[in-house]
């Protein structure tokens, strides 16, 4: 099983990593590698590498900043995700989306 992992210089990330079955091939990648500020970039990762999953645990969580960066806090949070699910219809893998910073019930 292929898997590509995002966000992995991250605590996530990293824990991620460290806890790959054996078995799987594992393609983790840092911002460095794949900006997830870019969706034509994350798209093209997807069919590069056609993988079985992609574990997206990237993401924009610098919650007060975002205020003041929309739109690049909506491109990695938002955008990335998109960009996987789309190249991912198209290649038969499927998405795992993880949110580990700030999870808000909607309740206030």
């Amino acid at each position: 099983m292929n898997v590509l992992l995002t966000g992995a210089a991250g605590q996530l990330g990293q824990a991620l990593m460290e806890a790959k079955p054996d078995g799987i091939t594992l393609v983790a990648y840092s911002r460095p590698e794949l900006d997830l500020a870019d969706a034509a970039a994350c798209a093209a990762a997807v069919r590069h590498l056609r993988p079985d999953w992609v574990l997206n645990a990237g993401a924009y969580t610098a919650v007060d900043k975002a205020e003041g960066e929309p739109e690049l806090a909506q491109a990695v949070n938002a955008g990335a995700p998109a960009a996987f699910a789309e190249a991912l219809a198209e290649t038969g893998g499927r998405l795992l989306q993880l949110s580990k910073d700030f999870v808000f019930s909607g309740q206030q």
